[in-house]
């Protein structure tokens, strides 16, 4: 095999290896959150209709006469949906986070993926590496690799933080994410504060191990 054929296999396989994290994250979050529990964060609540379906008014095309949507529980082949007869879709969870959120089709999935983790603090598993010369969705992987790490890092280190240290982290990583999701801030500056993020969070954790050790018998 000559260097092309093997630059573009490891290509092909890395993709590959891609596309199965990005499912991984993907089947967590069908399995963490409901479409029942994004209704609910935003303040949509359902209407029993005896013996038929739990009913709804549709949130995105404003008749607030007639219910137009119905909840579907989840069932073995399917994960739990709303229907709008009036707009014509159906949408899982992931779907009614983008909705509500308004990140359109000009948002990159992993981009939606990522704010809905951090709504609901899920930890994704580990990204897996950049390829130096790929092209595309370099940057995105990169900068979700290092929130994820820094998402981590901070959870693991809650126990070395007072409570308003820990809520004012965790906010400044949601600020950032905002900042870069919605062109305030370019990648570089991104990534060089999410280091010092991380910095930040192994210093608090080097200061509170002594204290730990100090209580040991």
């Amino acid at each position: 095999m000559n260097r092309y054929e093997d630059e573009a296999r490891r290509e092909i396989e890395h993709k590959e290896t891609f596309r199965r994290w990005v499912q991984s994250r993907v089947e967590t979050v069908h399995d963490r959150i409901s479409a029942s529990d994004v209704l609910s964060r935003y303040h949509v609540k359902l209407r029993y209709g005896g013996q038929r379906q739990e009913q709804m008014f549709c949130p995105f095309h404003g008749n607030k006469r007639t219910p137009a949507a119905t909840y579907h529980p989840k069932e073995a082949r399917s994960h739990d949906a709303v229907w709008c007869y009036v707009c014509n879709e159906r949408w899982d969870c992931i779907a009614l986070f983008r909705k509500f959120e308004n990140l359109g089709s000009e948002a990159k999935f992993t981009a939606v993926l990522h704010r809905l983790e951090r709504a609901y603090g899920i930890i994704p598993p580990e990204a897996p590496p950049v390829l130096d010369d790929e092209p595309d969705d370099t940057e995105r992987q990169e900068i979700d690799e290092a929130f994820a790490t820094a998402d981590r890092m901070l959870r693991n280190a809650q126990k070395a933080f007072e409570c308003r240290g820990y809520l004012t982290l965790g906010s400044a990583l949601d600020r950032l994410s905002w900042q870069y999701e919605n062109g305030r801030l370019q990648a570089p500056t991104v990534l060089e504060r999410l280091r010092m993020v991380r910095e930040k969070i192994v210093a608090k954790e080097r200061a509170y191990a002594p204290t730990i050790e100090g209580l040991d018998p």
